[in-house]
């Protein structure tokens, strides 16, 4: 099964899971601490759908969204383990954090994609941290005004240090659901170009021509040595070619040797025209 098929049987089995009433988190958090494992399952179900919100948050490639779903479980059920009915917030006020924690962790270790400098990686790491405290103080994601007199910075330093807060998107991942153009289809490929496949051609024309001027025994060498007869993947041994040409592998490499030297000459005269 894809990815994306894995993907939507996961999301349509959590919808099956309700939320729940603070009253009732209350409740099930109560019985959790007597023991109560049903308790606890009921709780993690109701929340599922938490950590695809804020693991969606950091992609839109199935896969990597998988992962982050799972990391991001792994830290709901922290959550949930260490959730008091004592506390005066909401479940998913106080979990909120330890699944972004989870996730974020997860991108630093599996997926170094993009790194950024100390300071700035610092600068990342206070803003985010300011963002995850306003937000169990205010029950909402905190705006950026609200985060720059949070840290006593403006609000235009804010937006710069959150531009560096990169997200992971795979280059097969669809730009636009359904219209099937990816990342892979507008991205230049830097390493290749029309002029640099030209050029790489007319070098080869250029060393094949120089190469069937040598006299036959080097001509013969010089192809197998190098892998020039397009036969092979990977070149011959000394000792293959001479079983080839007929000669010692020490004849090969005197052959060998010469056709060099005269590849070398052929190309400084042709410099110097």
């Amino acid at each position: 099964m894809s990815h994306k098929g894995t993907l939507e049987m996961y999301l349509s089995q959590i919808c099956r899971y309700k939320l729940l009433t603070h009253e009732q988190e209350v409740q099930l958090a109560y019985q959790i601490q007597k023991g109560d494992a049903v308790a606890r399952q009921n709780l993690i179900h109701a929340n599922l759908k938490l950590v695809v919100s804020i693991a969606e948050k950091y992609t839109r490639d199935d896969q990597i969204l998988l992962e982050f779903i799972q990391e991001g479980n792994l830290g709901l059920l922290m959550a949930v383990d260490k959730f008091s009915p004592s506390f005066s917030t909401r479940f998913s006020t106080y979990a909120y954090p330890w699944i972004t924690q989870y996730i974020l962790r997860y991108m630093q270790r599996k997926l170094p994609a993009i790194y950024l400098p100390l300071r700035k990686d610092e600068e990342v790491r206070r803003v985010k941290k300011a963002q995850t405290a306003l937000y169990l103080m205010r029950g909402r994601e905190p705006s950026l005004g609200e985060i720059a007199l949070y840290l006593d910075v403006t609000e235009s330093y804010v937006r710069e240090i959150l531009s560096y807060n990169f997200a992971c998107f795979s280059i097969h991942c669809e730009l636009k659901k359904g219209e099937g153009v990816t990342l892979e289809d507008i991205l230049v490929d830097e390493r290749s170009s029309m002029e640099q496949t030209g050029l790489r051609n007319l070098i080869a024309a250029e060393v094949r021509q120089m190469v069937d001027a040598l006299p036959q025994s080097e001509r013969e060498v010089i192809y197998y040595r190098f892998n020039l007869d397009l036969g092979r993947n990977s070149p011959r041994t000394l000792r293959q070619i001479g079983g080839r040409v007929g000669c010692s592998p020490e004849t090969v490499r005197k052959l060998e040797l010469r056709a060099l030297k005269s590849l070398r000459k052929v190309a400084q005269e042709n410099m110097s025209v």
